[in-house]
């Protein structure tokens, strides 16, 4: 896992395990989770709250984020959202006696490894979570990917960039599909169609 799709989970009931919050999710998963972990008290050894999972990737994430709005997991209603590296040092923060738990902190922290060593380019805005797939960074909930290096918002289903105008607060379209816009510019779900595209032009 590149970290990019750890999922925080919150407002866990303190008798919560990880074997309750696996069932309560598993109507919502199309695969497997990848990891479950409950954050336990390291003297009472019940929930503080907190679980982390890893659901493969980031679409998938964002599609449990999506489908577990108000879900109830051992009678205390849940929150879930994208894990943060600042999410996981505070939530293991104090609790050096896990270290000796096998099954404790190493899963999340493996998790988490790589998007704390990666570091998130200034320009990109709040909400996108770098998609390992594309190299850009997605927005779960516009399904908009974002690109540091152009400042491009790229929409797969349109096919289409947009710009953001800071004046106007607007997103204007901006025509890279049409300016020689290379294959390294491009999402992979639209890689084959920017292809097929220059192929026809050449042609």
């Amino acid at each position: 896992s590149d970290g990019t799709d750890l999922l925080m989970i919150r407002s866990l009931a303190s008798n919560s395990t990880d074997e309750s919050v696996q069932a309560a999710l598993h109507p919502y998963l199309s695969a497997p989770l990848k990891m479950i972990k409950v954050v336990r008290d390291p003297a009472t050894k019940q929930s503080r709250g907190i679980a982390f999972a890893d659901a493969g990737d980031v679409r998938a994430s964002a599609g449990l984020i999506k489908a577990t709005r108000g879900l109830v997991i051992d009678g205390s209603r849940v929150h879930m959202s994208f894990a943060q590296p600042k999410d996981v040092s505070a939530a293991l923060s104090g609790q050096a006696s896990l270290k000796a738990n096998p099954f404790g902190t190493t899963a999340v922290e493996q998790a988490m490894s790589q998007i704390q060593q990666r570091p998130t380019p200034a320009n990109v805005p709040e909400g996108f979570v770098y998609d390992e797939r594309s190299g850009w960074y997605y927005h779960a909930t516009t399904g908009y990917y974002f690109d540091p290096s152009t400042s491009l918002y790229y929409e797969p289903t349109q096919a289409k960039y947009y710009a953001y105008n800071h004046e106007s607060g607007a997103y204007v379209e901006h025509q890279t599909a049409t300016d020689g816009a290379t294959e390294d510019d491009t999402p992979a779900e639209s890689v084959a169609q920017q292809s097929a595209a220059q192929a026809a032009a050449q042609a």
